[in-house]
């Protein structure tokens, strides 16, 4: 059940959609001319004292690169202390990222991470290396990986020939900063995807895997703890619970999860998404769980129509989300999961009707 390659680009893609929200923002040190909190975040200083920011976001949320980029750079100028220069800084890479030049955009998260006047936000800095891995999983672009690893102390981290242990290190150096959700659970899945390895690349053996595993999903659901408070900072928690759900699913897969955990963490996917009021966006929770669902025998094929139902009786509501052009490309088998999509077909005629109407054709099942 191959899934890890699926999920990540999934997440990479997900994250475009969150771009002008502030949820990078209220963890810092003392030292500050103002100290943050969840109460009092850094995005919300700057959207009540800054008149530009509140500007600029707007501009990004839009897509208006050259306007955006012009307020955040106004808003650099009004900014109070380091840790509001750090956010806007960090808007300003995302800008980037997302609308302007790859290759500058690791450039403007580097100097984030470098600059020791961001000392006492090294959330901001997490974010910055956590952003430049997602461009990379988003785009699949080499030369982004080249201008990433091309100097210290990114360099110490690249194993040749070794691309997925390479960003495993990385992953690593964004939680040297801070354990952020995102980051522990790309770090547990990576740990799952080599549990059966012969040797080990990475030094650590594989016994000590189950432990690592579990270690960096406790963080990742401390980080989801952290940001419940803060409307801004939670819209992130459905990807970490996405995340969650694909990891527990390999685990499952391997016999390093039992089924009532992975279940459990199905659920929290799916939940998550109808407390938020996301009902169109939780395409790949109800996957993974019909995934799930279809290894739990005939007993469950109900509970797997159930999950998959609504993809295809709701056709005109998830029209345009990220899981219907999934489903649509999975016949040429571009992320691997062909396989898996012809088994929940052959468990649920109803879904196999949906991919046929996506232009999938008899002779793909």
């Amino acid at each position: 059940m191959k899934i890890s390659k699926l999920i990540w680009t999934i997440i990479a893609l997900l994250l475009v959609l969150v771009i002008a929200g502030g949820i990078y923002d209220y963890f810092t040190r003392s030292g500050n001319a103002q100290v943050y909190s969840s109460q009092n975040t850094v995005f919300s200083a700057l959207t009540k004292s800054n008149p530009y920011f509140a500007q600029a976001q707007a501009a990004a949320n839009a897509g208006n690169y050259q306007e955006a980029k012009t307020l955040y750079e106004e808003a650099l100028g009004q900014a109070q202390d380091s840790t509001q220069q750090g956010q806007i800084a960090f808007k300003l890479a995302l800008l980037e990222d997302y609308y302007g030049d790859p290759i500058k955009a690791v450039d403007m998260y580097e100097a984030i991470v470098a600059n020791p006047e961001y000392a006492n936000y090294p959330i901001i800095k997490a974010y910055a290396v956590e952003s430049m891995a997602e461009l990379y999983f988003r785009t699949g672009n080499t030369a982004v990986t080249a201008e990433i690893f091309k100097d210290a102390p990114y360099s110490s981290f690249v194993v040749p020939g070794n691309i997925s242990l390479t960003y495993l290190h990385f992953e690593e150096y964004a939680a040297s900063f801070y354990p952020l959700g995102l980051v522990e659970v790309r770090i547990a899945d990576w740990y799952a995807g080599n549990s059966n390895a012969t040797s080990t690349p990475d030094g650590v053996p594989t016994s000590s895997y189950p432990a690592i595993m579990q270690h960096a999903i406790t963080l990742a659901n401390a980080d989801i703890a952290r940001t419940q408070s803060d409307p801004n900072a939670a819209t992130l928690i459905p990807d970490i619970l996405v995340g969650e759900e694909a990891l527990y699913l390999r685990m499952y897969t391997d016999n390093l999860a039992t089924a009532q955990q992975t279940e459990q963490a199905c659920e929290a996917a799916m939940n998550i998404f109808v407390s938020d009021g996301l009902q169109y966006q939780d395409g790949f929770a109800r996957y993974y769980y019909a995934l799930f669902l279809s290894t739990q025998g005939p007993s469950r094929e109900a509970d797997l129509e159930t999950t998959l139902a609504p993809l295809s009786t709701d056709y005109a509501g998830y029209k345009g989300a990220y899981i219907m052009s999934f489903l649509a490309s999975g016949s040429t088998n571009t992320l691997g999961q062909k396989k898996n999509l012809v088994t929940l077909a052959n468990e649920d005629p109803q879904f196999k009707t949906l991919l046929l109407s996506l232009g999938w054709t008899a002779k793909d099942f």
